[in-house]
């Protein structure tokens, strides 16, 4: 009866490694960004830009942040709870910070440039970026 009382306890007192492995972040589908994919593309797949510009000669330049986050993983989080089982709930003072730093967040900007007839003439991407003042 102890036994199971403490395993209660130690499955209660756990779970922040289990939680944070099951929930991620799912990165952004950036498929639809290719040279001549047309601007309502993007825009359905992306949603709007974080700033957009039209130029004089009728091109325009959107950017946009993007978050590739670490996908959720089942497998990651069952390690997690048997870790938390054996150890009587120890793992979580590795297991934690462990997916905090598996959990970085990469920031990628890309910036887009149209022709006139609205597809993607040019494109950069920047990892690390920062948001844009303002925004």
């Amino acid at each position: 009866m102890r036994a199971f009382i403490l395993a209660s306890l130690v499955l209660l007192v756990s779970g922040c490694s289990v939680g944070m492995a099951m929930s991620g972040t799912k990165a952004t589908d950036t498929s639809i960004l290719f040279i001549g994919a047309p601007r309502d593309g993007v825009l359905a797949k992306l949603g709007p830009p974080e700033t957009s510009v039209l130029e004089d000669n009728g091109n325009r330049t959107d950017t946009y942040m993007i978050i590739e986050g670490n996908e959720p993983s089942v497998g990651r989080a069952a390690m997690h709870a048997g870790l938390d089982v054996l150890s009587f709930g120890l793992w979580e003072v590795i297991g934690t910070p462990l997916e905090m730093g598996a959990g970085r967040e990469v920031k990628t900007r890309y910036i887009l440039t149209y022709d006139s007839d609205n597809k993607i003439k040019d494109m950069k991407a920047i990892k690390g970026a920062a948001k844009i003042k303002g925004k």
